[in-house]
C-alpha cells in the first residue's frame, strides 16, 4: 500500500550511504505515487520500475544516470519528472509519449539537441534545458501551448524557431530574465538583448 518513497539523502550524516542501485522488487510498489531518488548514485534504472504506472512524480536529479529504460513511455500518469545533473546525451524519446508530463527537469546534462517529438508532451508547464550543449530547437517545440517556463541559459543556441512567438504563456521579460532563462547562448537571431524583452519583442523580430 506504499504511496510515497523517499530514498534521497537530505542531511550531511546520510550522504555516505548513497545508494548504488535499485533492485527488480521495486516493481511491487504498485500503488506508490512519489518516488524520491535524487542525489545518489544511481547508473541505471531497473527496467520494473516501468510496472509503477500509478507514479506521478519521480526525482532523479544528481545521479549519473545515461539514459532512462525505454518502458518508461508505460507511465502515463506520470506529471513531474526532476532529472537534473545526469549524463543524459538525449532525451529519452519514451519521455515524449507521458500525456500528463506537466514538469520536466533536464538541465545540466549533456544533451546536445531536442528532439521534435517533445511536441507531443501537449500539458507541459515547465521544460528545463539549462547547462547542456544543445545547438538548436526544433520548430514543433512551439506547439507547447501551455509552456510557462522554459529555461536554456548555458547552451549553444544561436537562434530560435522563428514560430517562437506561439508560445504565448512563456514568462519571458526583463523581470523573469535570469541566467538559467536564455543567457550564455551565442544568440544571433534574435540577438540576446532581443530575446529579454520577452516572446512578443521576438515575434516582432522574426
Amino acid at each position: 500500500e506504499l504511496e510515497v518513497l523517499d530514498l534521497s539523502p537530505e542531511r550531511q550524516s546520510c550522504l555516505y550511504n548513497r545508494l548504488t542501485q535499485l533492485p527488480p522488487g521495486i516493481g511491487r510498489l504498485i500503488n506508490l505515487r512519489i518516488l524520491m531518488l535524487d542525489t545518489n548514485e544511481l547508473t541505471e534504472l531497473p527496467t520494473e520500475i516501468c510496472l509503477l504506472t500509478a507514479l506521478e512524480r519521480v526525482s532523479l536529479s544528481n545521479n549519473h544516470l545515461k539514459v532512462l529504460p525505454d518502458a518508461f513511455s508505460s507511465l502515463r500518469n506520470l506529471r513531474s519528472l526532476h532529472c537534473a545533473n545526469n549524463k543524459l546525451e538525449r532525451v529519452p524519446l519514451s519521455l515524449c509519449e507521458l500525456p500528463q508530463l506537466e514538469f520536466l527537469d533536464l538541465s545540466d546534462n549533456m544533451l546536445l539537441e531536442v528532439p521534435s517529438e517533445i511536441a507531443r508532451l501537449r500539458n507541459l508547464e515547465t521544460l528545463m534545458l539549462s547547462f547542456n550543449r544543445i545547438g538548436s530547437l526544433p520548430a514543433s517545440l512551439c506547439e507547447l501551448k501551455e509552456l510557462r517556463v522554459l529555461w536554456l541559459g548555458n547552451n549553444n543556441l544561436r537562434r530560435l524557431p522563428s514560430n517562437f512567438g506561439r508560445l504565448r504563456h512563456l514568462d519571458w521579460g526583463y523581470r523573469h530574465t535570469s541566467s538559467s532563462v536564455i543567457d550564455s547562448n551565442p544568440m544571433q537571431h534574435p540577438p540576446i538583448e532581443v530575446c529579454k524583452k520577452g516572446v512578443e519583442a521576438i515575434a516582432r523580430y522574426f
